[in-house]
């Protein structure tokens, strides 16, 4: 298992305290204990950490559901709640927070390191999807044609980014989803096949 960061963040140090030998033992490096607010977001800021597990104490549900709120628009960092309160209230209100996790005691020390697990590997996935995302939307923009286009005067052929030459409809076909079907307009008909060009008009 690779020493992944976990910042733990809690007013009252109590419940942290007695869940970081087990984290250790276990290989997750705990980077630190800190209260809610301005510290844990000063903190995470700069140990950059791979997950953060916030305590939920009574008459703090507000401050720790900002918290988590705020570390989550900052860094995008997974999170897990540790509340002993079974209230619908604070858990309608935790939501808001998206967390990747939501655990009560008492819990087993295998519950925690599952519970930690999923909430990570979650995440990756969910970077890896955004990933994908994001190249797609790198790929379907260099597919639209737009700004100024380099064409030959003389034989249409267009130069793209590379400095190479294209035929019109092939550069057009690579660069977009249109394709092409072949004909002849009447003015080039008149031109090149005037013996026909009679016959088509009537």
């Amino acid at each position: 298992m690779s020493q992944n960061k976990i910042l733990i963040i809690e007013d009252g140090q109590r419940r942290a305290y007695s869940i970081k030998p087990s984290l250790r033992k276990n290989g997750y490096s705990v980077l630190s204990i800190a209260e809610t607010g301005d510290k844990a977001s000063h903190h995470a800021e700069n140990y950059k950490p791979d997950l953060v597990m916030i305590n939920i104490q009574q008459n703090s549900e507000t401050d720790s559901i900002e918290t988590a709120i705020l570390l989550r628009n900052q860094l995008g960092t997974p999170i897990i709640f540790l509340s002993a309160q079974h209230n619908n209230n604070v858990f309608e209100q935790v939501l808001k927070a998206e967390p990747n996790g939501y655990i009560t005691p008492p819990f087993t020390e295998a519950q925690l390191l599952a519970t930690i697990e999923i909430a990570l590997y979650k995440n990756r996935k969910d970077n890896e999807l955004m990933n994908v995302i994001k190249k797609l939307e790198v790929r379907l923009r260099h597919r639209r044609l737009h700004g100024m286009i380099p064409i030959c005067s003389y034989c249409k052929n267009i130069r793209d980014d590379s400095g190479f030459w294209f035929q019109i409809e092939e550069y057009i076909r690579d660069h977009s989803e249109a394709d092409f079907t072949h004909g002849i307009c009447p003015t080039c008909m008149e031109k090149n096949y005037p013996e026909f060009s009679n016959e088509i008009n009537c």
